[in-house]
C-alpha cells in the first residue's frame, strides 16, 4: 500500500512540477494513503470480486476476506501505516543483516 501510494504521489509531484492538473489519486496535498487502499476496494477491487463471486460461488470466501480487509482499513491513519511499515521494514532489515552475519 505504501509503495503504490508514494508511486502515485510521486507522479503527482512530477505533474505538479510540470505544471500540469494533477491527477486527484496522485495529489498528495488532497489524498490520504489509507483513504487510497479504502477507495480502491470500495470502487474497483470490490466490485469486481463480488461481481465475479456472482458466476462463481467458490470465490465467496475471498470475499469475505475482502470485506474483511476493508474494515481493518478503518482502524488505520496514514501516521499509524507508516509506523507499521517502518518497523517492519526495520524488523526485515535485522532478519537480513543476522543471517549475512551468519555467512561471513
Amino acid at each position: 500500500a505504501v509503495r503504490v501510494t508514494n508511486e502515485f504521489f510521486a507522479q503527482g509531484d512530477l505533474e505538479r512540477e510540470g505544471g500540469m492538473e494533477v491527477t486527484a489519486m496522485c495529489d498528495r496535498r488532497v489524498q490520504s494513503r489509507v483513504g487510497l487502499q479504502k477507495g480502491f476496494i470500495d470502487f474497483v477491487v470490490g466490485p469486481f470480486f463480488k461481481s465475479v463471486a456472482l458466476r462463481f460461488p467458490a470465490l465467496q470466501p475471498q470475499v469475505a476476506q475482502l470485506d474483511s480487509n476493508r474494515k481493518a482499513w478503518d482502524a488505520y491513519d496514514d501516521a499509524a501505516l507508516l509506523d507499521e511499515v517502518a518497523q517492519e521494514e526495520a524488523e526485515r532489515s535485522a532478519r537480513i543483516a543476522a543471517a549475512a552475519a551468519a555467512y561471513l
